[in-house]
């Protein structure tokens, strides 16, 4: 019969081996990429600034974890790709062709800036105003109280599906006219009912894109359904002559081509192109200089007006600007506002511009 003492050695053996075994299963289980599972998170990554012997300051990352994973995934993936993304685009500028089809091409010419995209329903009438109010999605507008001022306008111009609902103080009350990315028509559709039914001086929504979108997938329903739903609303595209002379404009003032950016215009830097052919006289809220950025680099205005969360617009300004492709250089898009602005009557109000 075993002695007392090696009863005790041997439940101590057991002990320990229990130990090793559990903290290997919580291991592997931690580590483990099925989704129901919960998974240890890392500690957020800060960068150390040593002031002084007794003195560290831990600066935090303002993007989550999770986002920065998926910028940087983004990121280099871009990077690996490199080679064939600017072989795919030269290919593509060098065989596009000016005529390419678009809806109801058969009825349009060349020469003509605007494209009707639902012929049954258009007016045919382009919109022109003389005092203009063009109102970004930057969180620069917010506490503003320039909602009044906005509204004094003939047209109020909006960008893709920010609303005024909440923000009447700040942004104003009316709309007129809408400039869309196709990627936010979908946005568009799905707050119909508060975006254009509750806007009865709403007439026209231009939307802009590459031409496959307007020929296949959604974006032709949506205008269509949108067109049927709204008969007293127009929606154009800008043509290829628009598009031309945009590109020549933003390598003009930016010595850039758009295919070397690797840039996607903005849908702001759409809307004060086409306000240039609408309006007399314009003027444009919550837009911030060039140099905005360098000049506040702790600036904590967000991004966007309405979106939570959302993130400090110079960070947002920052990554767009340094990604290879894919992003949308919104701070160098405003050498091309600056160099508008000294040729047409444009005025930047909130930040206000030298």
């Amino acid at each position: 019969m075993p002695s007392l003492a090696r009863i005790k050695k041997l439940v101590s053996m057991f002990f320990v081996v229990f130990c090793f075994q559990y903290m290997v299963i919580c291991y592997i289980f931690a580590q483990s990429d099925v989704p129901h599972k919960h998974k240890l998170i890392p500690r957020h990554v800060t960068t150390k600034e040593i002031r002084g012997p007794t003195y560290h300051v831990h600066k935090v990352d303002p993007m989550s974890l999770a986002m920065r994973e998926r910028y940087e995934s983004r990121r280099l993936l871009v990077e690996s790709n490199r080679p064939r993304l600017i072989s795919r685009r030269e290919i593509l500028n060098e065989y596009r062709q000016p005529s390419s089809p678009r809806i109801h091409s058969t009825t349009q010419t060349e020469s003509r800036r605007y494209i009707p995209l639902e012929t049954e329903t258009n007016r045919g009438k382009l919109l022109h105003c003389g005092t203009c109010s063009l109102v970004s999605n930057s969180g620069h507008i917010l506490r503003s109280r320039m909602g009044d001022e906005i509204d004094e306008a003939d047209c109020v111009f909006r960008l893709n599906a920010a609303p005024t609902l909440g923000y009447e103080r700040d942004v104003g009350r009316r709309t007129t006219a809408r400039v869309v990315s196709h990627r936010g028509m979908r946005e568009l559709v799905s707050n119909a009912s508060t975006l254009l039914d509750n806007h009865p001086s709403l007439t026209t929504v231009f939307i802009h894109g590459p031409d496959h979108v307007f020929l296949v997938g959604s974006l032709p329903k949506f205008v269509s359904g949108l067109s049927t739903k709204y008969p007293k609303l127009d929606f154009y595209r800008p043509s290829d002559v628009m598009d031309k002379e945009l590109d020549a404009d933003y390598e003009k003032y930016t010595e850039k081509t758009r295919i070397s950016s690797g840039t996607e215009f903005s849908s702001g830097l759409y809307a004060l192109m086409i306000m240039k052919d609408v309006c007399s006289d314009i003027k444009v809220y919550g837009v911030s200089p060039e140099d905005y950025c360098r000049l506040h680099p702790d600036s904590k205005v967000p991004y966007s007006y309405f979106k939570t969360p959302t993130l400090p617009e110079c960070l947002m300004y920052d990554y767009h600007e340094n990604i290879e492709y894919g992003g949308q250089r919104l701070a160098t898009e405003r050498l091309v506002f600056n160099g508008w602005a000294k040729t047409n009557n444009i005025n930047f109000r909130n930040p206000e511009w030298e």
